[in-house]
């Protein structure tokens, strides 16, 4: 299944996609990362914050309430964090409908509707244009195709380096992704100094449908950056991760020890032969589920080698968020795989 209809090019950029250009916005962004380093990164606020992004498609509403459901199940009262909501107009009734939200504090950050997933993606980037931003230290974003299965509570309780972005990266992946396809996670120019660090560092890039920040001043300036960035780039880039990653990752300014060691991703692809103007539940997951060594394993047919390729053991003892990635495309696909694996590993919410 092509994937390049998910790739966008910024064609409102005053800059221009040749190299000439593009080596110029570099040495504007590293000017601006000079800066950044001269800022405080003692945290601002007291209290924590979990807070999810949807946009345009419904059916991602769905997704969110399923989420709030088990971060409800499994998180003991008082929750030690709070809720936000980042969304349209249209969504807050639906959303306050919800009756897990009784579980929560929580409010709502109103924005802009969007034109396409791929935009909605750089809204997670403008938390700090909430209004009461500083009134927290803690901040963890999640994306709506997430299930938690263990106390959040405890992930507020780590001590972790605030200079940091804390991220979590499928353990599927190696260094050797940034050549292929490397714009998923990249963009599509890169300098000999990159190249220099992911050969020394083989640094490995992050999903970017969950991570972990202290708010401080440092911490502002750098998602400041990251959305400077995507406003100049005017080449090919792949939703908000591969702008976070071109940031974050080949800079050294993300580390993996707070949410990665918590982190399962299960992945729900590929799905071939969509036709995308049929109705979207009619879109599903392909796979089925085995017992192996009695563990519960999600074989996935690969139309391409013709064979069932494993995914990962599930539910370990450790996991207490599962992300749902993969190109089911639509959030009712989504719904339909993530409901199938709760009844099959008795998690009932």
């Amino acid at each position: 299944m092509a994937l390049n209809y998910l790739m966008r090019e910024n064609r409102n950029s005053v800059f221009v996609n040749t190299n000439q250009d593009k080596d110029l916005i570099l040495a504007h962004l590293k000017n601006k990362m000079d800066e950044t380093a001269l800022k405080s990164a003692v945290p601002i606020g007291q209290k924590n914050l979990i807070y999810f992004t949807v946009f345009k498609e419904e059916s991602y509403l769905d997704l969110l309430e399923i989420c709030l459901k088990s971060i409800a199940k499994y998180t003991p009262t008082p929750c030690l964090f709070d809720i936000l909501f980042i969304t349209q107009e249209s969504f807050v009734e639906r959303i306050k409908a919800f009756q897990v939200l009784q579980n929560f504090n929580y409010d709502f950050h109103v924005t802009k509707n969007t034109n396409d997933g791929v935009q909605a993606s750089m809204k997670k980037l403008k938390i700090f244009n909430y209004k009461n931003i500083d009134d927290y230290k803690n901040i963890l974003f999640l994306d709506c195709d997430i299930i938690c299965v263990k106390n959040m509570n405890i992930i507020f309780n780590h001590i972790y380096d605030t200079e940091y972005l804390q991220v979590a990266s499928n353990g599927a992946l190696t260094h050797s992704v940034w050549g292929h396809r490397g714009v998923f996670w990249n963009l599509d120019y890169m300098t000999q100094e990159q190249a220099n660090f992911i050969e020394e560092q083989k640094p490995i890039p992050f999903n970017a449908g969950q991570f972990y920040f202290c708010n401080s001043e440092k911490m502002k300036s750098h998602f400041e950056n990251v959305l400077w960035l995507s406003q100049a780039w005017p080449g090919e880039y792949f939703f908000e991760q591969s702008f976070m990653n071109f940031y974050f990752t080949l800079n050294g300014l993300c580390k993996k020890t707070v949410i990665n060691n918590l982190m399962r991703f299960i992945n729900i692809g590929p799905v071939p032969n969509v036709n995308l103007n049929q109705p979207a539940e009619k879109i599903q997951p392909i796979g089925n589920w085995t017992i192996k060594d009695n563990k519960k394993i999600y074989r996935i047919k690969d139309p391409e080698a013709q064979k069932e390729r494993v995914s990962m053991d599930l539910l370990g003892e450790n996991d207490h968020i599962i992300h749902f990635i993969g190109l089911s495309l639509f959030g009712s696909s989504k719904k339909n795989f993530i409901l199938n694996f709760l009844t099959k590993n008795n998690l009932c919410l």
